[in-house]
């Protein structure tokens, strides 16, 4: 027993060594392939999702409670369409109150600028100084003709007191009396005349009254009039208020989301819906800042998701955003990112319509962004590349079935192939995919 097992032992060694010698003399077996000419792209591939260029947000234009809005996500909308009401009542209210304010003061301007009542006091007190001036005048000619009469009287009192003529004591009564009574005219003519003098400078104050309180008119009309500006700029802006409590779409459309949906009290710029036009769709992907930087507005994209079962959509490069943003990726490790925006090519988003396939905001996408060409340029498959310790790119190049480890130069990479610029020539045999146990000199098959 112990014996055979021995002989099977001995057996398997026996073929073992026997297998090595053979593979060593007849070589490792490779994948190979060969060096072409033909075109060659570079390109960055990444996720990306849909977007809108211009996504319209509903918000409350105005505090107040908002009506119940019946519409649904997916709801088309036409430009102008009442899609929210805020309650008017409040808004109404304030629009009543400005308007009654704005009657009422401009009833006060318009009694304010009635001066029928002034004029004609103007008018008649221009008559009564003209008359007063007239009493003056004339009440000054009977001073004058008392003066002369009461100093006729006195003086033939006088003379006929001293005339030494023996005279009746009745007759220098009269004469005493005639005296006194001129006199008392005189004094009473005086009165007179003081009393229309007095009159004559009130009538003449008559109109410097009147132009006072004119002007006091004017200034209280400039104020009634600023009033009436005042309570006029309520009146448009409580008419404004009363037109934001119908809320209208701004865009044709369909609605994305709703954030609210029954009867509440909302604060002003509270978000109620959002709106897009699904036609302007595009494509948003966040790319490694250290490839966007050889991504050109214009750049011809590939764009793909497994829903959409291989039909072929294309878009161009519209816009590489100028500030990046950090992203933890799903190791954990930071990135920094930036968007890209891509418009689908004309006809895509038909070409999916008439297919059955409905895109919306948010889809996920895969982007190929193609970002460099060239045409007849010597290029191998990506996976025959490896680096050294020197970071220098070599590969392999199979000899008369010795592998033979060649330094080369490159031009444009991608995931697939890369382009040879220094190193190889056509048609030479490479190896693909090199393992560790594949070294310069190392036999091959």
């Amino acid at each position: 027993m112990k014996k055979t097992k021995w002989i099977v032992t001995a057996c398997v060694i026996i073929v073992i060594t026997v297998w090595i010698i053979y593979a060593q003399l007849q070589g490792i077996p490779v994948l190979t392939g060969t060096v072409t000419k033909g075109t060659i792209r570079e390109f960055v591939e990444e996720r990306a999702e849909t977007s809108l260029p211009t996504p319209c947000n509903i918000s409350m234009p105005q505090s107040g409670r908002i009506e119940p809005i019946t519409l649904i996500p997916g709801t088309k909308v036409n430009k102008g369409q009442l899609i929210a009401m805020i309650e008017e009542a409040d808004f109404q209210t304030a629009y009543t109150i400005a308007s009654a304010k704005i009657q009422a003061l401009e009833g006060q301007i318009n009694i304010n600028k009635y001066n029928g009542l002034e004029k004609t006091a103007l008018n008649e007190s221009a008559k009564w100084i003209s008359a007063m001036n007239n009493m003056v005048d004339v009440s000054n000619k009977k001073v004058a003709a008392s003066g002369l009469i009461y100093k006729f009287a006195d003086d033939y009192r006088k003379t006929l007191q001293n005339s030494g003529q023996a005279i009746s004591r009745i007759e220098n009564s009269k004469a005493e009396m005639e005296a006194a009574v001129k006199k008392v005219d005189l004094e009473s003519a005086n009165i007179m005349l003081n009393a229309f003098k007095i009159v004559d400078s009130i009538f003449k104050l008559a109109p410097v009254y009147i132009n006072e309180f004119l002007n006091i008119k004017v200034l209280k009309l400039n104020v009634l009039q600023s009033q009436l500006d005042e309570a006029k700029a309520e009146q448009k802006m409580a008419k404004i208020n009363l037109d934001r409590c119908r809320i209208k779409s701004p865009m044709d459309g369909i609605v994305l989301k709703k954030y609210y949906e029954n009867q509440r009290y909302l604060s002003a710029g509270t978000l109620l819906m959002e709106i897009g036009n699904l036609d302007e769709l595009e494509v948003t992907a966040g790319i490694l800042s250290s490839d966007a930087v050889n991504i050109q507005p214009g750049d011809n994209v590939d764009i793909s998701a497994f829903a959409l079962n291989n039909i072929p959509i294309t878009g161009k490069v519209i816009r590489i955003d100028p500030k990046g943003y950090t992203k933890l990726s799903s190791l954990g490790v930071e990135q920094q990112r930036v968007h890209v925006k891509i418009a689908f090519d004309k006809g895509c988003l038909t070409k999916l319509k008439q297919a059955k396939k409905t895109l919306g905001v948010g889809f996920r996408m895969q982007v190929k962004i193609y970002t460099a060409l060239k045409h007849d340029v010597l290029k191998v498959p990506r996976s025959s590349l490896i680096k050294n310790n020197s970071g220098e790119w070599q590969v392999y190049v199979v000899d008369s079935s010795i592998a033979r480890l060649k330094t080369v130069s490159i031009g444009l990479i991608n995931d697939s192939e890369a382009e040879i610029t220094k190193g190889l020539n056509e048609k030479d045999v490479i190896i693909l995919a090199p393992g560790n146990n594949i070294e310069d000199g190392t036999r091959v098959q």
